[in-house]
C-alpha cells in the first residue's frame, strides 16, 4: 500500500534541528510519520521511548532496524533496576508502609504512600510538599510528619542494602536522577505519545544533548484531553450525542459520539446542576470548582484554568491509586479501537468515525493479529470447501 504525504508530515520527515515538536491530533498518523523520518535518515541512531510495553513491542514491527525501541523502565533497568531484582514488587502495599514506619495508623500509611508514588513519577530531585495530597485528603495529618514519613522511606527505598520493597518506578527514578547521558548511544530521541508521560520520563528525554522528537496530542494530556473540555452546548441529550472537534485543526473538522445508556442518567444530572450553578452554553461542562460549595456569588465566578486541573489531577491521582496502574483518556481511547478493530469487517467504519479518523490507513493500524480469530476465520473459509466435498463424497456412497 502506498501513502501520500501530507504537507505536514513531509516537514518532519525532512527536519533536520536540534528539538522539534509536534502537536499531531489523535489519528493523523503520528507513529507512521516518526517511521518514514526513520526510514529517510537511515544513518542516524535513534531510540523510539514508549511509554508500555505493548506500544513499544508495536513499534518494534514497524521501525527500521536503526531505531531501537524501548520502554523508559528498560533504559533504567541495566543501569539501576537489576540491582533491586530481589525486592522488587509490583505496587507498595499499605501495610508495606505501616511496617517500616511501626505504626498501625492507616490514614498516615495510605497517606505517606500517596505522596510516595506522586514523588516517584515527578521530575523532583527530592520529596516536598508539593507531592503531599490536598489538604482536605490528609485526614488532618500534619504536613511535616507525611513528608518527614516520605522521606524516610525513599531513603530506604533507594538503599542497596536496605530490605524495603521497590517498585519499577524507584529504579527509574533513580536513573532520571542519575543524568544520564544517552547521547553517548544515540543521536536522536523519538517521544511518541508524549502526551502520556510522566514527569520523571519527560526530565529524562528533556535533559538530553542528544536531538529530540516530541510528538503527541496536546488535546488528549491526561487532565486536559478534549473530551474534558466539552461545553454544555456540546452535550444533546435529546438526540443522544457529545460533538467533539479538532479546533486546532486547519479543516475545525467536528464529529459525534454517542452518549452510551450507563452515562446518560449521570450526564443529565451533571448538566443540571452546573446549569443551577450558573454555568451557561459555552463554559465548560466539566469544571468540578464551579461546584464548590464555598462559592456564594454564581455570577461572579470565573473559569480558572490552574485550579480546573489541579482538582483534575487529584482525581486522576485517586483513580490510579485505586486501580493500581496509570489511567489516562488515551489509553481510554487506545484500549477501546483495539477491541473493536478484533472485528474490522463489521466495526472499521464505526472505529473510523467514532475516534474521528481522517482516512481509514489510520484506523487498521489498530488491527492485531489474533491467531484465536485467525483460526476460527480460516475454518470457516475452509469448510465452504471442505464441506462441499464431504458432501459430494456422501452423495456418491449413496448413488453406489
Amino acid at each position: 500500500m502506498s501513502y501520500m504525504n501530507t504537507d505536514e508530515q513531509e516537514a518532519v520527515i525532512h527536519w533536520k534541528g536540534r528539538h522539534l515538536v509536534v502537536n499531531a491530533f489523535a489519528g493523523t498518523g503520528k507513529t507512521s510519520t516518526l517511521v518514514r523520518y526513520a526510514l529517510a535518515n537511515p544513518d542516524t541512531k535513534m531510540l523510539y521511548l514508549a511509554y508500555n510495553r505493548a506500544v513499544r513491542d508495536e513499534a518494534e514491527r514497524k521501525f527500521p532496524f536503526n531505531v531501537d525501541c524501548k520502554t523508559s523502565h528498560q533504559l533504567a533497568w541495566m543501569q539501576f533496576g537489576k540491582h533491586f531484582k530481589n525486592r522488587l514488587t509490583g505496587n507498595l502495599r499499605i501495610t508495606d508502609i505501616a511496617r517500616k514506619l511501626n505504626t498501625r495508623h492507616w490514614a498516615l500509611a495510605r497517606t505517606v504512600l500517596s505522596a510516595l508514588n506522586h514523588f516517584l513519577c515527578s521530575a523532583s530531585a527530592a520529596p516536598g510538599y508539593d507531592h503531599l495530597p490536598d489538604e482536605d485528603e490528609r485526614d488532618g495529618l500534619d504536613a511535616e510528619k507525611i513528608l518527614g514519613a516520605v522521606q524516610f522511606l525513599w531513603n530506604e527505598m533507594s538503599r542497596m542494602d536496605s530490605t524495603f520493597p521497590v517498585t519499577h518506578d524507584t529504579y527509574l527514578k533513580l536513573f532520571q536522577l542519575s543524568s544520564p547521558d544517552l547521547s553517548k548511544r544515540w543521536d536522536t530521541i523519538l517521544f511518541d505519545e508524549a502526551q502520556d508521560a510522566n514527569p520523571v520520563t519527560s526530565a529524562l528525554v528533556l535533559g538530553q544533548n542528544c536531538n529530540v522528537v516530541l510528538v503527541g496530542d496536546r488535546h488528549q494530556q491526561i487532565y486536559r484531553f478534549r473530551g474534558a473540555d466539552n461545553a454544555l452546548q456540546d452535550i444533546n441529550l435529546d438526540e443522544g450525542f457529545i460533538e467533539l472537534r479538532l479546533e486546532g485543526s486547519k479543516t475545525h473538522r467536528e464529529w459525534r459520539v454517542p452518549v452510551v445508556r450507563q452515562l446518560r442518567v449521570r450526564l443529565a444530572r451533571l448538566l443540571a446542576q452546573a446549569k443551577l450553578a450558573g454555568a451557561r452554553p459555552f463554559d465548560m461542562l466539566f469544571d468540578v470548582n464551579r461546584f464548590a460549595p464555598s462559592r456564594r456569588h454564581q455570577d461572579e465566578y470565573q473559569y480558572d484554568e490552574t485550579q480546573a486541573l489541579q482538582s483534575t489531577r487529584s482525581f486522576f491521582r485517586r483513580l490510579a491509586r485505586d486501580c493500581g496502574f496509570a489511567v489516562t483518556a488515551h489509553r481510554f481511547r487506545h484500549t477501546l479501537a483495539t477491541e473493536l478493530m478484533k472485528t474490522p469487517d463489521r466495526n472499521l467504519q464505526l472505529v473510523k468515525d467514532l475516534l474521528g479518523h481522517s482516512s481509514v490507513s489510520t484506523t487498521m493500524e489498530y488491527i492485531e493479529l489474533n491467531m484465536e480469530i485467525v483460526g476460527r476465520t480460516l475454518e470457516t473459509e475452509l469448510a465452504l470447501h471442505t464441506d462441499i466435498c464431504v458432501d459430494n463424497q456422501l452423495h456418491d456412497l449413496t448413488v453406489m
